[in-house]
């Protein structure tokens, strides 16, 4: 039964992941990062430790900016859109963002992003298995 499983994850190249470091970014502003999972084992406080860090810039808020954050919270936000373009059609080409994916909230962006999520889904369940480029699918799958 193992050799048959091992050999199905090796035809289809689909392997279990788990990812043990967590990051969101919120509005481009604030950051948290860590390893806490959203299940039972890892809430349960019994079971796991967990750890997790959550900073902010208070001089380049929206609050305190009155607009887009600029400055030194520009990185994060290069690297929030390095991240989307690469999630959402791999790897850029020397660091280049799609200019869509530059406001995340248009409805251009989500259209696009929602199309790309069901073009990747298609790709991931074909007969055929083929090289993706991007990771984004919908969820919940």
């Amino acid at each position: 039964m193992e050799l048959a499983l091992k050999g199905q994850t090796q035809k289809f190249r689909r392997f279990m992941i788990y990812v043990h470091a967590k990051g969101m970014i919120v509005d481009d502003e604030y950051i948290i990062c860590g390893s806490v999972s959203i299940n039972q084992r890892s809430m349960e406080g019994s079971r796991d430790t967990e750890i997790a860090i959550g900073t902010f810039q208070p001089r380049y808020s929206w609050d305190q900016k009155q607009g887009h954050p600029m400055g030194q919270l520009m990185e994060l936000v290069s690297y929030c859109r390095s991240m989307a373009t690469e999630c959402y059609c791999g790897p850029s080409i020397l660091g280049r963002v799609e200019p869509l994916y530059t406001d995340a909230g248009s409805l251009e962006c989500v259209t696009e992003v929602n199309r790309v999520a069901e073009a990747n889904w298609k790709q991931y369940t074909a007969e055929d298995v083929t090289d993706m480029k991007g990771h984004l699918l919908s969820y919940p799958i």
